[in-house]
């Protein structure tokens, strides 16, 4: 009997998946290159809107993994919390390579001391990491959703994990499941907005 195999390619960092894909020639190639030791892909030719989004695939490439205070991704991602750029950067430490956001752990006891344990105020450490991942995801222009591993992963660069993912999320109104992945709530997007504010600011949740 016969058995055809599925083929992929996983792109990851460190111990998270950043993107996949099936295409036969993109795995053909990167077998060849392997094969080969060279390290170099083979390019197919390419007509001019193919050129163009090789051209501002590389541009993105290249643009250093902090994001800085001009840039736009930064600016509106402020702007929609109602906070500064700088306090963006402090408590969320953005980037354009995984694992995306980098927690500051003050904000994050800041956030414990000002909500309850359990309870439809409590907020478990998911539903922190998919909430600012998602609104981040959107002002960065990042195709998909984010998964939870990509969640676990914001929530170690402060030494933490949440061992009951499933639950936390099912027990959080403004998030959504699908499949691996976490949406916002389009419904009840400004109480993820206060959210990612308050943990910013380290200020109490205001109250719904």
């Amino acid at each position: 009997m016969n058995v055809k195999a599925n083929l992929k390619v996983i792109l990851m960092a460190n111990d998270v998946e950043v993107a996949e894909s099936t295409d036969p020639m993109l795995w053909q190639n990167v077998f060849a290159a392997i094969n080969q030791g060279t390290g170099q892909l083979a390019r197919p030719p390419q007509n001019n809107t193919e050129n163009q989004s090789v051209e501002n695939n590389n541009q993105l490439l290249q643009t250093p993994p902090n994001l800085g205070g001009s840039s736009d991704a930064l600016s509106q991602f402020a702007a929609e919390l109602g906070i500064t750029k700088d306090e963006v950067e402090g408590a969320l430490g953005p980037s354009q390579e995984a694992p995306f956001l980098h927690l500051d752990a003050h904000c994050w006891e800041a956030l414990k001391k000002n909500t309850p344990p359990r309870g439809p105020q409590s907020v478990a450490p998911i539903a922190l990491a998919g909430t600012v991942l998602g609104l981040w995801f959107k002002h960065l222009g990042i195709e998909g959703i984010p998964n939870k591993k990509q969640c676990q992963a914001v929530l170690r660069t402060i030494h933490i994990s949440d061992k009951n993912a499933a639950r936390s999320l099912k027990n959080t109104e403004w998030l959504q499941s699908r499949g691996d992945g976490i949406v916002i709530n389009p419904a009840q997007r400004s109480r993820a907005v206060s959210l990612a504010a308050s943990f910013c600011k380290k200020t109490a949740l205001p109250t719904s």
